[in-house]
């Protein structure tokens, strides 16, 4: 948590999918943000994380089977062509506990899982998140650091605000620039936060 989250370091993602997950999740926004909902499936995906500190000292990181989808409001948009590849910048969520498993998302390819598979599964983390948050740069910050600095001077101030930090971000083998990493406000980060009895 604290390498990810430490502007000293150098931190680069790589989100390896398939085709075929990606033009599923280009059909998920077909099938539900087009229509004013969002997509609530998680397609598959494989996080590779390095992270190098100023010392120049090396951490690698993999996580297998993440979840992944479209993230955002108003940001979300077409953005997969199985003859273009990516072509648009979306926000995404990664999910470190998805199941893939629910018949009514998965249909046959639904994974099916022993119950103490399940269970760990359920319990597992990346740098103590249950989710992440990946945002590229839609707000044209050419600093790339106006949230960054913002979220840590709510917190030297009192205010709780979460972790974000800077990534450079493949996916599916294509570069995809500098974006945000930011930690998601749900319970892990309320009970990271907050006393107990406010909980």
């Amino acid at each position: 948590y604290s390498l990810l989250f430490d502007i000293q370091n150098t931190v680069h993602m790589s989100l390896e999918m398939s085709d075929e997950e990606l033009a599923k999740m280009q059909q998920d926004y077909d099938t539900y943000d087009k229509k004013g909902a969002k997509s609530p499936i998680y397609r598959i995906g494989n996080l590779r994380v390095t992270i190098v500190t100023p010392e120049n000292k090396t951490h690698h990181f993999r996580v297998d089977e993440v979840g992944v989808r479209m993230n955002g409001n108003t940001s979300r948009t077409d953005f997969y062509d199985p003859e273009k590849g990516i072509y648009n910048l979306i926000h995404l969520k990664l999910s470190f506990q998805e199941t893939f498993d629910k018949e009514e998302y998965y249909g046959s390819q639904a994974k099916v899982w022993n119950d103490k598979d399940r269970a760990v599964r359920k319990n597992r983390t990346f740098a103590t998140l249950e989710k992440m948050d990946l945002r590229w740069n839609r707000c044209d910050d050419s600093t790339f650091t106006r949230e960054y600095f913002a979220y840590q001077t709510y917190r030297e101030n009192g205010v709780t605000a979460p972790n974000t930090n800077l990534v450079s971000f493949d996916w599916a083998g294509d570069h995809m620039g500098i974006f945000t990493i930011n930690e998601p406000i749900d319970e892990i980060f309320l009970a990271k936060n907050l006393p107990a009895s406010a909980l």
